[in-house]
């Protein structure tokens, strides 16, 4: 097939110089909002106040779920309400 006057084959040759055949681009990241020349600063939030707002979010969510039954019932005391209100005004 390819059987040329070295009778290689097609084979490499094994003395030549390593060329690679891409070069590896790396594109730099989008920044969001960072179109049409934007001057923001870019915001920075530390460790602790991400610290605090879990904290503060588990609490939350903590007092929630042991709270559940009376903010069910509040709640459908109060859909209730205003679905009478809703058709009293639409009668």
């Amino acid at each position: 097939q390819d059987y040329d006057a070295w009778r290689s084959l097609g084979l490499p040759d094994l003395d030549a110089a390593y060329e690679p055949a891409k070069v590896a681009v790396q594109k730099a990241p989008v920044q969001p909002g960072a179109a049409a020349g934007s001057t923001a600063a870019p915001q920075t939030t530390s460790p602790i106040t991400k610290l605090f707002y879990g904290l503060l979010m588990g609490l939350l969510s903590y007092l929630v779920i042991l709270n559940r039954e009376p903010i069910i019932a509040i709640s459908r005391l109060m859909f209730g309400k205003a679905a009478a209100l809703l058709t009293k005004k639409g009668a």
